[in-house]
């Protein structure tokens, strides 16, 4: 090949390599880290979770897999943290996953492998007040003490 021609192919492609766009991204690309739920009570819940870069927040949830609810924050930031309370009720098992956006629009979902994380509910519903008991008979003793 001809020297003249070798050295001008080479400028011309370091002026095209020179000229393109640079951009930088994470090898790995957006994380999310520490999933976990820090409060419950029978009608709220609260989710926290991290990212390794600033980006915006949603969780998906439901009373199965399918979920069907969800609950979004457009800050960015690395620590997230929502509280659901549209759907949550007393007594009852949710699934929900946790989907996070970068400012370059990269999103990242974590549920949990496909397993889905898991909360429960406490059950705060009274029971039933016993109506229309009656004694039968009566004795002496009840379980040991006179009465």
């Amino acid at each position: 090949m001809n020297p003249k021609i070798r050295d001008f192919i080479a400028v011309l492609v370091i002026q095209l390599v020179l000229s393109m766009p640079f951009y930088t991204l994470s090898a790995y690309g957006l994380t999310i880290s520490n999933v976990k739920v820090t409060k419950i009570t029978a009608d709220q819940v609260t989710i926290q979770w991290s990212t390794d870069d600033i980006s915006k927040g949603r969780i998906m949830y439901g009373e199965t897999p399918s979920l069907g609810i969800q609950r979004i924050h457009d800050n960015f930031v690395t620590s997230h943290q929502l509280i659901l309370e549209n759907g949550i009720k007393s007594d009852t098992n949710f699934f929900f996953a946790v989907e996070s956006t970068d400012q370059s629009g990269n999103v990242v979902t974590d549920n949990n492998s496909n397993s889905y994380y898991t909360f429960k509910t406490p059950d705060i519903i009274s029971p039933q007040v016993v109506t229309g008991l009656k004694i039968d008979s009566k004795t002496g003793f009840i379980s040991g003490f006179p009465t």
